[in-house]
């Protein structure tokens, strides 16, 4: 996989699991476990209380999205938002060229090249009012290789859980 490419799928990741963050964060618990999640639930004995659980929350209104988001009307994300950046690897997938996190850091967090990365997309798109940053660590190998998170699917498919 060549660097290019490679750095255009992190920030995609990026920006997508900070879009996740940032928007669905109120709807988090209306999704039900995976199938494996529920299995070791309940062969621990604990997906009664985790039912109970759900059940509890879902009275509070936690399954439901904020109305003040679905109206339009809630308080625009302003601000310095701090995120950690965790690069990994897979045994059947290693990492490649760039190795320095410090060029990880540069590419999502720096302010010197404008509309070069991902504090520039939303430094430009919040009108100057929200200001990403972060800490980039790693690398870190993950215990399973890549082909066990993404299944042949992209990372998209519902087990094991992503």
């Amino acid at each position: 996989m060549n660097q290019q490419r490679f750095t255009g799928i992190v920030v995609r990741i990026v920006c997508a699991a900070l879009s996740m963050c940032l928007f669905l964060i109120s709807t988090a618990d209306a999704v039900r476990p995976s199938i494996d999640v529920e299995k070791r639930l309940r062969a621990d004995g604990q997906w009664d209380a985790y039912v109970q659980r759900m059940v509890q929350a879902r009275r509070r209104g936690l399954d439901q999205a904020d109305p003040t988001l679905l109206a339009g009307t809630a308080p625009p994300v302003a601000g310095t938002l701090r995120t950690l950046v965790i690069l990994v690897d897979f045994s059947d997938n290693p990492h490649g060229v760039v190795t320095d996190s410090a060029y990880f850091a540069d590419l999502l967090f720096s302010t010197n090249v404008p509309g070069s990365s991902l504090t520039d997309y939303y430094l430009e798109n919040s009108y100057g009012q929200t200001l990403v940053q972060g800490d980039v660590v790693g690398w870190f190998t993950m215990p399973q290789p890549y082909s066990y998170y993404v299944a042949g699917a992209s990372g998209l498919s519902p087990s094991p859980p992503n």
